[in-house]
């Protein structure tokens, strides 16, 4: 319908851009922790803070909504994707999900970086 210019009004989504189609979620996610610990292991906190945070929010995205369906989106534990520091990680000797490790890694950079929440 018309709004008040007299154009058309669309609440249409746009079209998704090629380039992610063929988003590899998983891979993603796996190079985003592996990215975390590595750039927390230089001295580099702002940027692993960063990369951090986006982990995060991927895991609120796939706790929130399950558009991916089932399975998709989600690192398996035995996935050769998996970085170093999240099978080191899954050895601690109470069992916590993925996304909660995952909020405790950014956690310790806010700590480090005395951004306490």
């Amino acid at each position: 319908s018309p709004n008040r210019t007299g154009m058309e009004s669309s609440f249409e989504t746009p079209p998704r851009p090629a380039c992610l189609e063929n988003l590899d979620v998983e891979r993603l996610k796996s190079q985003l922790i592996r990215a975390t610990q590595e750039l927390y292991e230089r001295g580099l906190a702002h940027a692993a803070k960063w990369a951090g945070e986006l982990v995060c929010d991927m895991d609120l995205d796939e706790n929130a909504d399950s558009k991916l369906g089932p399975g998709k989106g989600k690192i398996k534990p035995d996935s050769p994707t998996t970085s170093a520091s999240a099978k080191a990680m899954s050895d601690l000797t109470s069992p916590i999900s993925e996304s909660e490790r995952n909020a405790v890694a950014l956690a310790r950079i806010y700590f480090d970086l005395r951004q306490y929440k």
